[in-house]
């Protein structure tokens, strides 16, 4: 796999990584994350994930303390604190080497203007990608080294990690907790100093027990909390780190080549810009397959609240077959036109049934429908069209949709 930055991901890399050897914590702290706007509803959601072993509180809302925080006596954290938050980043696009130079020129910026780093704590968001997100973590804490030596500073990294919210999917959504998982298990092996937990609201009553219990097993009863930088050492994430941390400090050297972040914001729109539109090019083709979505998707899948991820163009096309069920009493069919043998079409009938599925249409061989798609052990065709692993799988959705 290769990531939006050009940086390989493999399990062979060359030539030999160098650099410190990134620490970071062993034991980190289990955060919850609440939003409510109701204080007496937030008060009760705060005193349940207390109650359920969260270490800290991250609060979103400010107003009526004495309501919300009664009886709360774990640290409260307040979203809107001291801390270089990379989400807004994240939520426009950024790649991973994009949000660690980010990181590192805000911190640079709060120099210049005069503010201090004292108790000013980063906060990263991660896509569900284990060894990547490893080096990611690795990469910051030397770059964040470098530039602290540099300044002539001396104020430890502390670093929360929660999931991407554009990694979360509307659909299938029981595939959010391995997303949350893996992401959790990233962190720790990576050295992040909290963590917050990320409920799945499609879990219902026991979604924020899941998430922390998600938590505690892989701190208590994995041991991931026992080893510091366990990873360190490893030729593959040790040269991994070091392409992410080489490729981020070049971002971050053309950020500080225009004179800081505040005056590289056009620089800076671009990349982001750029980054969104190669990475949803990439989730249209399939090179990067989104289970439950793209890859093995299920039509009969309620969907969730969610209405932010990589997966919200997709969720356009099945909120309109969900619209056509309730009208019709059947999914929009295409007919599959098999030829040969089931062993010859079978494989690629599969492929198409799942590629039109991804769009919330059923493809059933024989239907009646006013699209057909022809399929052989050679390949599959709409019309004169070749369908093919490099189809901009969203634009054909949309085509099909329009025959119907």
């Amino acid at each position: 796999m290769t990531t939006l930055d050009g940086i390989e991901v493999s399990t062979v890399h060359g030539p030999a990584p160098h650099g410190p050897r990134p620490i970071g914590t062993a034991d980190w702290q289990i955060r919850v994350f609440h939003d409510e706007q109701d204080p007496a509803a937030m008060n009760a959601a705060l005193k349940a994930s207390v109650a359920g072993g969260a270490e800290a509180l991250l609060v979103a809302h400010d107003d009526a303390l004495d309501v919300r925080l009664a009886g709360i006596e774990v640290p409260v954290l307040f979203q809107s604190g001291p801390a270089i938050d990379a989400g807004e980043w994240v939520h426009c696009g950024a790649t991973e080497a994009q949000q660690v130079a980010l990181v590192l020129a805000a911190a640079v910026d709060r120099v210049r203007d005069g503010e201090s780093l004292e108790g000013v704590e980063v906060r990263i968001q991660l896509d569900p990608t284990l060894f990547l997100n490893v080096a990611v973590l690795r990469a910051l804490r030397r770059c964040w080294d470098d530039v602290m030596a540099a300044l002539g500073l001396d104020h430890p990294l502390f670093v929360q990690v929660q999931t991407a919210p554009r990694s979360l999917t509307c659909r299938d959504a029981g595939n959010n907790v391995l997303r949350n998982t893996t992401v959790v298990v990233a962190a720790a092996l990576g050295g992040a100093d909290a963590i917050v937990s990320e409920p799945e609201p499609s879990l219902g009553e026991i979604a924020a027990r899941v998430a922390l219990n998600t938590q505690h097993v892989l701190k208590q009863e994995s041991h991931l909390g026992r080893f510091r930088d366990p990873t360190g050492g490893s030729y593959a994430v040790e040269a991994l780190t070091d392409e992410v941390a080489v490729a981020a400090w070049a971002l971050f050297q053309q950020i500080e080549g225009d004179g800081g972040l505040a005056k590289a914001k056009g620089r800076v729109s671009t990349w982001l810009a750029d980054a969104r539109d190669r990475r949803g090019y990439r989730v249209n083709t399939r090179q990067r397959p989104i289970l439950g979505v793209t890859v093995f998707p299920n039509l009969d899948d309620p969907p969730t609240a969610r209405a932010d991820g990589l997966d919200v163009y997709f969720e356009l096309l099945r909120k309109q077959s969900d619209g056509w069920l309730r009208e019709h009493g059947t999914r929009p069919v295409v007919a599959l036109d098999c030829e040969g043998t089931l062993a010859q079409y079978g494989a690629r009938a599969t492929w198409v049934r799942n590629l039109l599925a991804a769009g919330g249409i059923e493809g059933v061989e024989g239907a009646d429908s006013t699209v057909h798609i022809r399929v052989s052990g050679e390949g599959a065709w709409l019309g004169d069209r070749a369908l093919t692993n490099d189809e901009d799988i969203l634009d054909l959705l949309v085509d099909i949709w329009g025959e119907l």
